[in-house]
């Protein structure tokens, strides 16, 4: 980060906007990115579990969960839950778990 980046990104945060950079190529940076979570979430949805499954084999509450996958839908700009696996498994964004 140039010493001018610096100085403007500091003039922002003093007019009370936020500041945030992510570094990378411009394609990583394009790329959509999953938390930790909500591909944990998705992968599970992968294999068929319901909300309340996932939940209940991650410890989390259904609510937690069904905030995850959404979080994630809005992250691969897709309208359902089925549209949001085959996007991030298309993309390598998840794997699905075996099954027992």
């Amino acid at each position: 980060t140039s010493v001018s980046t610096l100085e403007e990104d500091l003039s922002r945060i003093v007019a009370g906007e936020r500041v945030f950079r992510r570094s990378g190529t411009a394609e990583q940076l394009a790329a959509p990115h999953l938390t930790k979570r909500q591909a944990q979430c998705l992968g599970l949805a992968a294999t068929g579990l319901t909300s309340k499954e996932i939940a209940r084999e991650l410890e989390l509450h259904p609510g937690t969960v069904d905030r995850c996958i959404k979080g994630a839908m809005l992250e691969l700009q897709c309208n359902s839950r089925a549209q949001a696996i085959a996007r991030a498994l298309e993309l390598g964004l998840i794997t699905v778990p075996e099954r027992n």
